[in-house]
């Protein structure tokens, strides 16, 4: 449980402002590494300016490039998860099922950002982690790091995994005969017209599997919402406010450790856990929507 309000309740400072509009923006990271003190310095400015008042990047974007080398180790992992849905078959529409089959690679494909983004930050997290359990040069001030890698990849994964969701929601659509483009804020829109085609009756095979599949879209409802809120308010509508990477807390000279906060989200999450939580959410959805699927297939 967490210790603080959920992001859409009222602020407990009586400010009448939801929570994440006022004090879930001063939460600081909430787990950190302690490292060695090699060296000490007196801070004076760490971030050098440029002329037009912007602020250096320590690494150049172009470093993301490297990552591009890499296999794609999770292949297998996606394979079996996309299997299921290859035999999928739309009742009496060989166009639809087309249709069907060209979302599931698209679906594919959006997996393997999602993949790819998390694990260019695990990676690139680990690395400065390393470097700083080799020489760290503590500082008489607190700092935040800047790191290209580390921002790019959470804000293309935010972006990747509501892409995910709403290619799923087209594929629920086609085989459901249901008439939706994205899944939405939390899957409201799939909820209503499910239960306008079972009152209506217009049910497309055995009604039990609206059923379940209304089940489904409701107990996925809180941590869709929870990304689909996460990737507005720091993508979106505050070009990455609030998110922190290596925060560095100030020391004394005489200090033998330091403490220095992982990358982490607005509400203190740590961004390599919320990232592995949100990626199994997503493989569990869709190994549910599958299981659904073949079942509603059967009965056609």
């Amino acid at each position: 449980m967490s210790q603080h309000p959920s992001r859409d309740d009222l602020c407990y400072c009586n400010s009448g402002k939801k929570f994440k509009n006022c004090h879930m923006r001063q939460l600081k990271p909430i787990e950190y590494l302690t490292v060695n003190v090699t060296k000490y310095i007196k801070s004076v400015e760490y971030f050098a300016t440029k002329n037009d008042g912007r602020t250096e990047p320590i690494n150049s974007i172009f470093d993301i490039l490297v990552y591009l080398q890499h296999d794609y180790s999770w292949d297998k992992e996606l394979d079996g998860l996309v299997e299921p849905l290859l035999n999928i078959r739309i009742r009496d529409n060989q166009f639809k099922t087309e249709i069907f089959k060209s979302k599931l690679g698209k679906l594919k494909h959006k997996l393997n950002a999602v993949n790819y983004y998390s694990f260019i930050f695990k990676e690139r997290e680990e690395e400065i982690i390393k470097e700083f359990s080799v020489e760290y040069t503590a500082e008489n001030a607190s700092y935040s790091m800047d790191e290209p890698i580390l921002i790019f990849s959470t804000e293309s994964f935010l972006f990747q995994c509501k892409s995910c969701l709403d290619v799923l929601a087209q594929m629920i659509g086609l085989l459901f005969t249901l008439d939706l483009n994205t899944w939405g804020n939390e899957g409201d829109e799939i909820i209503k017209q499910i239960r306008s085609r079972i009152e209506s009756g217009h049910v497309k095979g055995n009604k039990n599997n609206y059923d379940e599949l209304n089940i489904i879209i409701e107990k996925n409802k809180y941590w869709i919402k929870d990304l689909v809120d996460m990737r507005d308010d720091v993508t979106h509508l505050s070009d990455l406010e609030g998110m922190s990477c290596f925060i560095h807390e100030s020391v004394d000279e005489r200090a033998a450790k330091a403490k220095i906060f992982y990358p982490s989200l607005p509400d203190g999450q740590r961004v390599s856990k919320y990232m592995e939580r949100i990626k199994k959410n997503l493989q569990d959805l869709i190994k549910e929507i599958s299981i659904l699927a073949n079942s509603l297939n059967q009965s056609n």
